[in-house]
């Protein structure tokens, strides 16, 4: 909320005087809010089960370096139901069970981001910020993934998981620049052309992060390099995915 407000007073152009004094009430209003009543004692025990769970989850994710391991689990969506159990349809129910990441809070930060460091080219802000967006809505097909047993279940084919899910996120990543131009218009600026394809990169990226093979960590491959010894097979590992994105902003940024 403090950075939403930010920006609608960063895009009104208001009088110096006139921000301190809302910038002095967001500070009080932040500061009450952070020390009222805690969630916590409020919720039941099947959350504080649940919240201490995932903490022991992104410990063991940090210790292992698996980032796989961070993918969020989907929430109840409802009365859309699984039955009969297709790949569109699981892909489909996905992302509403994951709708709370809807990445609202980073869509204002690259947007913060694109006018605080104009030097950045536009091709790195909407690239990364769309695949850190997208990413939790590729958890679905992740899951399946790293899960045999259900796609077994399930009975389709590897190519028929990853072309429904792909068609969803498709879908959901058309949200992204239209959030993200209106953002950018409201503190009069913008990116280039080029800067959209990245979108596309984003969700290529997101797919290949989520079908990658579990940790092997068997043989790390250590190499010497100028920095001490580098786990150069750990690292590829670990990069499939982020690496095409990279590889495409670069060839974009060096090409425009």
């Amino acid at each position: 909320m403090p950075a939403a407000a930010g920006v609608v007073i960063s895009a009104a152009q208001l009088d110096a005087v006139f921000v301190q004094y809302v910038g002095a009430a967001l500070a009080l209003g932040g500061t009450a809010f952070a020390f009222g009543v805690e969630a916590v004692t409020r919720a039941g025990r099947e959350v504080l089960l649940e919240g201490w769970n995932a903490r022991l989850l992104r410990s063991v994710a940090v210790t292992f370096l698996d980032p796989m391991m961070l993918l969020p689990e989907a929430a109840p969506s409802g009365k859309w139901s699984l039955r009969p159990p297709t790949p569109l349809r699981l892909a489909w129910v996905g992302p509403l069970g994951r709708s709370r990441y809807a990445g609202a809070v980073l869509l204002v930060a690259v947007a913060v981001g694109h006018v605080a460091v104009p030097t950045l080219p536009g091709e790195v802000l909407v690239g990364l910020g769309g695949y850190i967006a997208l990413i939790p809505f590729g958890a679905g097909l992740g899951v399946l993934w790293r899960n045999p047993g259900r796609r077994r279940w399930l009975g389709s084919t590897s190519w028929e998981l990853v072309i429904a899910h792909g068609a969803v996120l498709v879908a959901v990543a058309l949200a992204w620049p239209v959030l993200l131009g209106v953002a950018l218009l409201a503190l009069g600026t913008s990116v280039s052309q080029r800067a959209w394809v990245t979108v596309i990169l984003a969700v290529l990226s997101v797919l290949r992060t989520v079908t990658r093979a579990p940790v092997d960590y068997s043989s790390a491959g250590f190499v010497d390099t100028p920095a001490g010894p580098m786990p150069a097979n750990l690292a590829r590992q670990l990069f499939r995915g982020p690496d095409l994105l990279v590889l495409g902003i670069l060839l974009l940024t060096l090409t425009g």
